[in-house]
């Protein structure tokens, strides 16, 4: 009967051995598991830069394409320009043709041109503003006095 109950010893400490070193794995697997799918999470609720169009306007011999860069609440809007023309000069101060009027009927004065200074046929830069004051549904983007009295540029915010 001696030899049966160690026998029985070995296989029921081997068994717990063997289990024991299966719920270590196991639960080496679960951390990991767990701290994957948190990282997964937080690059998926991370939010998408949106991407505005670029519009154009072709009047008069220039040509002004305007692309919105940041529009929001929390940091500078900014604007992507590039003008071209073939007939004259483009000699103006981009911070003084240029104002922005939110759909609530704020108006934002640029702070900031970051781009070719004015002259040439052939101008490209950053026109920066203030953040939205408040969250708006749309902007409109007016240019004033270069080859027609205004250009008008809008974009649905999203």
């Amino acid at each position: 009967m001696a030899f049966w109950t160690e026998i029985f010893k070995y296989f029921y400490i081997s068994f717990f051995r063997h289990m024991k070193r299966k719920m270590v794995i196991s639960g080496v697997l679960a951390v990991v598991l767990v701290v994957a799918g948190l990282a997964a999470f937080t690059l998926i609720s991370k939010p998408v830069p949106v991407k505005y169009q670029t519009l154009t306007s072709d009047e008069k011999g220039v040509v002004i394409d305007v692309t919105p860069l940041s529009v929001g609440t929390k940091e500078p809007m900014k604007f992507d320009f590039v003008l071209t023309t073939h007939q004259g000069s483009l000699d103006f101060d981009m911070t003084r043709n240029t104002v922005i009027v939110d759909s609530n009927g704020n108006v934002y004065t640029p702070t900031e041109w970051e781009g070719s200074p004015p002259g040439g046929h052939h101008r490209s830069g950053t026109l920066a503003f203030q953040p939205l004051k408040a969250k708006a549904s749309g902007v409109k983007l007016l240019v004033k006095d270069v080859g027609v009295p205004e250009r008008f540029f809008e974009w649905v915010l999203r």
